[in-house]
């Protein structure tokens, strides 16, 4: 069908942008297609091509090209010898890349995941190369966190942190997601997380006859939804240990900022929690009252949050990573007895090693 009342159909150029080029040697290999039978047989594509390696990073450039819907794939040919080497797995052993940098699992991704539209006279659109053998990641974090009951010290916890990304599964530090739906910007994660809430009541002179509340495992779900360059983020999660026996979750939306060695990423929200979770960790029973401390019984709360993620990539395999939360308690966590203090905030700093 024509695009315009003369019939003649519109074109654009399209710009591709390889990035996270580490060898400096071999080539970049380049295929643009227009249809999912194509790119799903990774044949017939609609434009072409190989380009040596110049640098870190390499423009392409498509003139002519029809409006429309494509999908990208790109692989680098260290060795020159045409074909994208692989393991006894059948998984990629040279670095390869898909549009909107999507990330396979023991397959190529799916094709509503890859397209993109060429719609005006000119779009950019970047590539960053992977490799299967740099998703895993070990390291260890320090996290640093104050405590807002009355006269508790701040606390000091270990975070041994083992991350992976895949096409479906992603792990990060104690927190786990498995994508089970997702639609073009759109996912539907399941979660398992760990919840360091709690206290001993040897922490402090003023919780002394109160019963220790510990920290808990908890599984939900997650929605995310990607628009322009923010991530939105809406969950909840239940107690799977029955602990607190209550729910708790996040409306956030973030925005995350690359440039050569680092990532920053910063988001803003709400912590809610339930009636159940809240008066388990900031409540007070009648068995626990005092001459000092009242019964207590907070409902359903809602608390505006901050966080700042910084990654620094010293080498390739060696990352440094910081994590910055802060937490204000609303009236119904701050009028409990046990408190004396609306900001809960936590620092971790820590070194990862990326295979």
């Amino acid at each position: 069908m024509s695009n315009n009342l003369f019939g003649e159909e519109k074109k654009g150029t399209l710009k591709i942008k390889v990035t996270g080029i580490v060898a400096s040697e071999g080539d970049i290999h380049v295929g643009l297609f227009s249809t999912k039978k194509d790119y799903k047989n990774k044949s017939n594509q609609y434009r072409k091509g190989i380009y040596p390696v110049t640098g870190k990073e390499l423009i392409i450039t498509y003139k002519e090209v029809k409006y429309g819907e494509y999908a990208i794939i790109i692989f680098h040919d260290i060795n020159k010898n045409d074909t994208m080497d692989s393991n006894s797995l059948g998984l990629p052993k040279e670095p390869f890349g898909f549009s909107n940098d999507a990330t396979p699992g023991l397959s190529a991704p799916a094709y509503s995941r890859v397209t993109f539209l060429i719609n005006k006279e000119e779009v950019l659109h970047v590539v960053k190369l992977q490799t299967f053998n740099q998703r895993w990641s070990i390291g260890l974090a320090p996290m640093v966190s104050t405590s807002p009951y009355k006269e508790a010290p701040a606390y000091f916890t270990p975070i041994p942190i083992l991350a992976y990304q895949g096409d479906r599964l992603n792990i990060i530090g104690p927190d786990v997601t498995y994508s089970i739906c997702r639609y073009k910007e759109m996912k539907l994660n399941l979660g398992v997380r760990f919840n360091f809430n709690g206290y001993n009541e040897d922490d402090s002179d003023a919780l002394k006859g109160m019963e220790d509340k510990y920290y808990s495992l908890d599984g939900g779900l997650e929605w995310r939804y990607k628009i322009w360059e923010l991530d939105f983020k809406i969950s909840g999660y239940y107690d799977l240990l029955g602990i607190n026996k209550g729910f708790n979750g996040q409306v956030m939306l973030s925005h995350k900022i690359e440039k050569d060695k680092l990532i920053f990423e910063m988001g803003a929200g709400f912590n809610w929690m339930d009636d159940q979770f809240v008066d388990y960790y900031f409540g007070v029973d009648a068995s626990e009252r005092s001459s000092g401390r009242s019964e207590y019984h907070p409902h359903f709360s809602i608390n505006p949050s901050l966080s700042v993620w910084l990654f620094y990539k010293f080498t390739q395999h060696w990352i440094l990573v910081s994590l910055l939360t802060v937490e204000h308690f609303d009236a119904e966590i701050v009028d409990s007895p046990i408190l004396d203090d609306s900001v809960r905030g936590s620092f971790l700093l820590g070194v990862v090693y990326r295979f």
